[in-house]
């Protein structure tokens, strides 16, 4: 995500990283990048998030961490200045700073919609109309008070209760546009392309640029995606998991993805690797769903097969 962001901002961005886990906070560390902060939950200045440490379970302690990270980053800078929440699965094919425009024409807020497909309507009631892949705003505006109230909410509830209409963290965005009159919601057709919107567009690629209907793609949420084994050569993975996608027009959203994780230098993929491949059951409903990827490179030239179409394309390696 980092990577994707940095390849296409044209100013430089500080980058505030909560890893989780020992694995992620060695393999940050061993990078040395002077523009990354890496924080723990242990080391966080958040003493109400580590108290939760232990005792809330580890999908909603996740939940709970956005919110309080976007708090903590927005109290390192100073006031005009922009902080912002990007989730670890999104990547980006667009100048994020182009992105939150908004943030520097008198805008203090800036979030975006799920936009569900029509087979995923439902969804609206059950996860919430705005989706947590990029929270962003400017210090010493509405934008304190906005992320100080999420703050507290989260820290207090952080469950999926469909009976109260709770989904994490993501459903106390609906009161926003109701609260916060400098409040910008993204729009673009390219901001926040996820699977449970993907039906909503035609999906082209033109010279090298991906694009959504005739709007460039900004960023992509790969939500679900499961990974069976990467190495330098073939890639197996299910792309989207539970949905039905047209995978002629969705795939070189996920070349590009796969290809940058491929390309990441020290990532120990075994354990994921001796997961996946070790459950049958992964291997069948990826074959029953036709969801399942085998993507193979070779001198330059990337054969990308599902079982929906195969395509040979040309890397540039």
């Amino acid at each position: 995500m980092i990577q994707s962001v940095e390849r296409f901002a044209v100013e430089k961005i500080n980058w505030t990283v909560l890893a989780l886990d020992e694995e992620t906070f060695k393999f940050l560390t061993e990078k040395k990048l002077v523009n990354l902060e890496i924080v723990t939950l242990d080391s966080i200045d958040d003493k109400d998030l580590k108290a939760l440490k232990g005792i809330r379970p580890w999908n909603q302690l996740c939940w709970t961490s956005a919110a309080c990270l976007l708090r903590y980053v927005n109290s390192k800078i100073h006031e005009g200045e922009i902080a912002g929440y990007i989730d670890a699965d999104c990547f980006f094919f667009y100048d994020v700073l182009k992105t939150l425009q908004p943030l520097h024409s008198g805008s203090s807020i800036a979030i975006h919609e799920h936009r569900y497909s029509q087979d995923r309507a439902k969804w609206l009631n059950l996860s919430g109309r705005f989706n947590v892949g990029l929270v962003a705003g400017v210090n010493g505006t509405e934008f304190d008070q906005c992320i100080e109230r999420w703050r507290i909410q989260v820290l207090d509830n952080c469950e999926v209760d469909q009976s109260t209409g709770k989904c994490g963290d993501q459903t106390y965005l609906n009161e926003w546009p109701d609260l916060y009159r400098n409040l910008s919601i993204l729009d673009d057709k390219g901001v926040g392309v996820a699977p449970w919107n993907l039906n909503n567009y035609h999906i082209t690629l033109k010279n090298s640029q991906i694009y959504v209907d005739l709007e460039p793609l900004q960023f992509f949420h790969f939500h679900g995606l499961e990974i069976g084994w990467i190495s330098k050569f073939l890639q197996i993975y299910k792309y989207a998991p539970g949905y039905s996608l047209n995978w002629g027009e969705i795939g070189p959203i996920y070349d590009a993805y796969m290809c940058q994780l491929k390309n990441q230098a020290g990532i120990d993929f075994s354990n994921v690797r001796h997961i996946k491949i070790s459950k049958i059951k992964w291997w069948i409903s990826g074959l029953i769903r036709k969801n399942l990827v085998l993507n193979f490179q070779v001198v330059g030239y990337q054969f990308a097969a599902s079982f929906a179409r195969i395509r040979l394309i040309k890397t540039g390696e």
